[in-house]
Parts: structure tokens; C-alpha cells; sequence
């Protein structure tokens, strides 16, 4: 069974052959992932289980699909000779390991930092640290867009007493043209 995984691997490991691969089982044979859009991914990871012991995981074959720099998506084969029941879950594990390396790419000043003064970073710690940025940026939009809402009711109002767009805009805080825009 080794030797029938490694060369599985090996074939598998191969852009052109990868490429077809997932065009046939993803996109029904049409020839969407180009070979030479494939670089390889990191296949090796590691997971601390619930008794705090250090395992090593390692997928199959793993690449990223890019459009120059951006990537579209990771797809990752995993070999059976046999039906595994854990297979699903082990494919969940990996694309975790994945997704978290992605965010830690993203926020690694967050991480050093949280290494710095606690020895590590827990998963839910970096959750809660993502969570509570997005909380504040959407916090911080929702009360920009409502300000400018205020300053456009404003406006309308002062339009509505005779004032000239002009006045109208300084009264609000609003441009001449953001004024101007309110009436097309």
C-alpha cells in the first residue's frame, strides 16, 4: 500500500495531471485550472490534541491555484485504498491547518505580539482578536454612513427653507457637489 500512495503522490504532484484532475472532478471536464496557475502548497502541518501532545499531519498533495498574485483557491487530494470513516474529518483538519495559516500570514505583527507577552497564541484567542477588529471597522463605517446620512438630511432641510445649495452645503459639512448630487 506504501508504494501505491507514493506513487499516487508522485503522478499526482505533476501540475498537468493536478490540473485535469480537478477540472474533471470540479468543473465537469472543462478545462477551467491551467497547469501552469498551480504552485505547490505546504503539505505538512502540526496539532496540539486535547491531552497537549504534538502531532504531525501530512496531506497527500496540496497547491494553490493563483491569478498572479491573488489565490482563487487550495485544493488538497487525499489517497484511499480503503474507506476510511476519519478520511472527512482528517480533510477538515488540513483545510483548518490551511485557513489559520492564511489569517496568521494576515496578522502576523498580532501574533508576535501576543508571543511576546504570553509565550503563544491560542486559536480562539486570534478568533476573538479577528472578531473584535471587524466589530470595530464595522462600527466605525456604520457611524460614518450615519453622519453622512445626518449631514445630507440637513441639507435638505435647509434647501427645503430657501437656503441655496451653497448655504446648504456649509450648513452640512457637505460639498457643493455631494449638495448638488442629492437633487439627480
Amino acid at each position: 500500500m506504501g508504494g501505491q500512495d507514493i506513487s499516487q503522490k508522485t503522478l499526482e504532484s505533476n501540475n498537468d495531471v493536478f490540473a485535469d484532475i480537478v477540472n474533471v472532478l470540479v468543473f465537469s471536464g472543462e478545462q477551467v485550472v491551467k497547469a501552469e496557475s498551480l504552485t505547490d502548497s505546504q503539505m505538512f502541518s502540526q496539532y496540539k490534541d486535547s491531552k497537549n501532545v504534538l502531532h504531525n499531519q501530512e496531506r497527500d498533495v496540496a497547491k494553490k491555484w493563483t491569478n498572479g498574485d491573488f489565490c482563487l483557491s487550495l485544493f488538497g487530494f487525499e489517497n484511499q485504498t480503503k474507506k476510511e470513516k476519519s478520511m472527512p474529518l482528517r480533510v477538515m483538519c488540513y483545510d483548518g491547518v490551511a485557513y489559520r495559516s492564511q489569517l496568521l500570514d494576515d496578522t502576523a505583527e498580532f501574533i508576535e505580539e501576543t508571543q511576546r507577552e504570553k509565550g503563544g497564541v491560542s486559536v480562539c484567542e486570534f478568533v476573538q482578536k479577528m472578531r473584535n477588529e471587524g466589530r470595530s471597522e464595522g462600527f466605525s463605517l456604520g457611524r460614518s454612513e450615519g453622519i453622512f446620512l445626518q449631514a445630507k438630511k440637513s441639507a435638505r432641510i435647509a434647501i427645503s427653507m430657501g437656503l441655496t445649495k451653497e448655504q446648504a452645503a456649509k450648513i452640512s459639512g457637505l460639498s457643493l457637489a455631494e449638495v448638488e448630487e442629492m437633487e439627480s
